[in-house]
């Protein structure tokens, strides 16, 4: 049974991509690991338990290099979605957006934007769209956006709300007096 069709995922190809980079390997640099560590000669003829030993083994270099393997992690599925929502909302074709991404994330693809880049390229590209940024206030999911002013009666979407909230575009409800809360939820909502 041959290792093609279960070649390396896109994740972990884009991985090791991103340990090469924070080990500032060359290609033939890398080639060689490759060939030491899997006995292929590229990336792409390896198996996936190939690329898992491979990427072990990169891992471990990087450790015992003092390199800091966390700049590694990629950005999350959902920020991967929103990234490229975006780019059709610049209306930047791929050559672009590849140029974009390399001036600001390093990186080629959306899939490569490590975790510690998402939220700066993301907020680039909303303000690209004409949209605004949210703060860098942490805040986060789960408590109601800090608007100063009283937090209860104000109608959802309604008027009062501040236009540039803790919330991104896609999480804003519609601008409309009449949206207000719907179904049975309603009656638990405390604002």
């Amino acid at each position: 049974m041959a290792d093609f069709p279960s070649g390396p995922s896109e994740k972990q190809i884009s991985f090791i991509g991103r340990l090469q980079q924070s080990l500032k390997y060359t290609d033939a640099q890398l080639a060689e690991v490759v060939k030491e560590v899997t006995n292929c000669d590229s990336v792409m003829e390896m198996g996936r338990g190939d690329a898992s030993a491979l990427i072990d083994h990169l891992l471990q270099q990087a450790k015992d290099s003092g390199v800091d393997t966390q700049a590694g992690s990629t950005a999350t599925e959902k920020q991967v979605k929103f990234m490229k929502s975006l780019k059709k909302k610049a209306k930047l074709d791929d050559a672009a957006f590849e140029a974009f991404l390399m001036e600001n994330a390093k990186v080629k693809t959306a899939e490569e934007v490590s975790k510690r880049d998402a939220s700066p390229v993301i907020d680039k590209l909303i303000a690209m769209t004409g949209g605004t940024p949210k703060p860098a206030t942490g805040g986060g999911a789960g408590g109601p956006p800090a608007r100063g002013g009283p937090g209860r009666g104000a109608p959802r979407g309604g008027k009062s709300a501040a236009p540039s909230g803790g919330a991104g575009p896609d999480e804003r409800p519609p601008e409309r007096a009449d949206d207000g809360p719907k179904g049975d939820e309603g009656d638990d909502i405390p604002f």
